[in-house]
């Protein structure tokens, strides 16, 4: 054998002996599951997560190593990526019922509610019994506002679990939330037998939201927080009480803590996003509202709310667009007609706007305010404050229009809404006229406060006679900077009754004294931009050869 030969087989032999060796060190598929399965129940997560990856790279056919990576993804709040593992087990093995458990309960986890309750459904057909899958499912439909579906649900299976606290507690709030009060009260009861909860005080305050005493709602509210401030929809509902009594400040910083605990919390992002878009932060507002939607799909609360968000930012096609789409799906929805109206007139589809109007007001008003588009103004005259004299719609009749505002200085959504107001009167003061009607305070000492009024320091005692009232409306008008002429109702409450009026609310007359607009002050109904467009039309017909 040469020298050449020589070197070339040593060169050969080394190969052969290196190849084995790299064989030997390298990691079987094997191995590297049993390694991440110990890390896995050591609780190393980022190293099982790591190892299981390893292991599917060499054997993708191994369902359990697949399973396991979703679990300990789920384990690390990875949940976009756990579903992905899971759903892949699911498309090779269909029935696999521990799984698809796993990924309902990471849908659910990551706050993706349909598609929870979409898994949830599934297994439950195959053990309907199933009391935690019942509670899951009911939660999801809770969720959902789907009141009744859990009642449905659940109902038939509280007599055989009468002492589970999370079944009375879904149960309750689903019977108390679908109006069946005294019903939910039977299980608020229940609860209360164990001692004071968080539960129980959160089925009382929803109760007593219900029932409008609002004052009892947030009493219990707060002490809900107190016991468990993450309880479930706990920050969400107090919000809307918030919102309810004139809070918008307090209500936002409630709807963010309950999307800090639920990013999926539709009640949030919608009623967020009403406050925003008040505010005029419209593109924050169609943010929330696009989450609502996507928390509900489909839903045409939050599909009214993004083309009405769009409408007030001034992209009418855009509000068309989405207006028409949701009124071919629900024709009954009337503020969607009403929006829609306003956005023809403002396209100068005037034809269009007719129609809607039309088609508006036949679905019926959409807040408590009885009196309608259309009905007969009541009459009144009452004195006019800083003057001998006396003020009333009639005066206006044959003249021009008339802006009524009714409210008072403890009524946070007057004080809400007060700016927007007096700057209408600033652009429309010379051609319509406004006045303000003042009623009975929304709060005293004497009943009870408001949390906005409380952080403002507004506190007024009950007019004992007409003396303090009026009193209390020249305080109104001066605090408020309010340029246009106000009356004071009488102790009887003849006028405040006759509209509807108290807390707040406004009325737009046309020249004949016919309610041509009305609407409560609140953060949800009144609507600016709705308001200047019923001024803006009636002008136009004022003027029109």
């Amino acid at each position: 054998m040469t020298g050449v030969e020589t070197r070339r087989a040593i060169a050969f032999l080394l190969a052969v002996s290196l190849a084995g060796l790299l064989r030997a060190q390298a990691p079987d598929a094997e191995g590297l599951f049993r390694q991440a399965v110990g890390e896995h129940q050591a609780g190393s997560l980022e190293a099982a997560v790591r190892d299981y990856r390893a292991c599917l790279e060499l054997a993708p056919q191994n369902l359990q190593a697949r399973s396991n990576l979703g679990a300990a993804l789920a384990g690390l709040g990875r949940y976009a990526e756990a579903i992905e593992q899971y759903r892949l087990v699911l498309e090779a093995a269909p029935g696999q019922e521990a799984v698809r458990l796993n990924l309902a309960l990471a849908y659910y986890k990551s706050a993706q509610i349909p598609q929870a309750a979409a898994e949830f459904e599934a297994l439950r057909e195959h053990h309907p019994e199933d009391l935690r899958l019942n509670l899951l499912l009911g939660d999801c439909y809770l969720r959902q506002g789907q009141f009744a579906r859990v009642v449905t649900l659940l109902q038939p299976l509280e007599p055989a679990h009468a002492d589970d606290r999370a079944l009375a507690y879904l149960l309750g709030t689903a019977l108390i939330r679908s109006g069946q009060v005294r019903e939910g009260e039977v299980l608020v009861n229940r609860i209360l037998r164990d001692g004071e909860s968080a539960e129980a005080r959160l089925l009382m305050a929803t109760s007593a939201m219900m029932s409008h005493d609002y004052a009892a709602a947030l009493a219990n509210f707060q002490r809900a927080i107190e016991l468990n401030p993450r309880l479930p929809t706990l920050y969400s509902l107090y919000g809307q009480a918030l919102l309810d009594t004139g809070d918008p400040e307090g209500a936002a910083a409630a709807f963010t803590k309950a999307l800090a605990e639920d990013p999926g919390d539709f009640d949030a992002h919608l009623h967020l996003g009403q406050i925003l878009q008040h505010g005029r932060r419209f593109e924050e507002a169609l943010t929330q509202y696009r989450e609502a939607l996507q928390a509900r799909p489909g839903n045409p609360e939050a599909r009214y709310a993004i083309a009405d968000a769009e409408a007030a930012a001034g992209r009418d096609a855009e509000a068309r667009q989405g207006l028409e789409e949701l009124l071919r799906e629900a024709p009954n929805f009337a503020q969607g007609h009403a929006r829609l109206a306003e956005v023809y007139a403002r396209l100068r589809m005037s034809a269009a706007a007719a129609r809607e109007r039309r088609l508006a007001g036949s679905s019926g008003p959409a807040d408590d305010l009885p009196l309608r588009p259309g009905d007969p103004a009541p009459d009144f005259r009452l004195a006019l404050r800083g003057s001998s004299g006396t003020a009333g719609p009639r005066d206006f009749r044959g003249k021009s229009p008339l802006l009524l505002v009714f409210g008072s200085y403890t009524c946070p959504y007057l004080r809400g809404q007060i700016g927007a107001i007096n700057a209408l009167y600033e652009r429309y003061g010379k051609r319509i006229g406004f006045l303000l009607v003042y009623v009975r305070e929304a709060h005293t000492a004497a009943t009870w406060q408001s949390t906005r009024n409380q952080r403002e320091g507004i506190a007024l005692a009950p007019a004992a006679n007409l003396v303090e009232k009026a009193a209390h409306a020249d305080l109104c008008v001066r605090n408020l900077k309010i340029r246009f002429p106000a009356v004071v109702d009488g102790m009887d409450q003849k006028v405040e009754n006759a509209y509807h009026g108290w807390p707040s609310a406004a009325f737009l007359l046309d020249a004949s004294g016919r309610i041509l607009w009305r609407s409560r002050l609140n953060e949800q109904l009144f609507d600016r931009a709705a308001l200047e467009s019923a001024v803006d039309r009636v002008l136009a017909q004022k003027t029109a050869p």
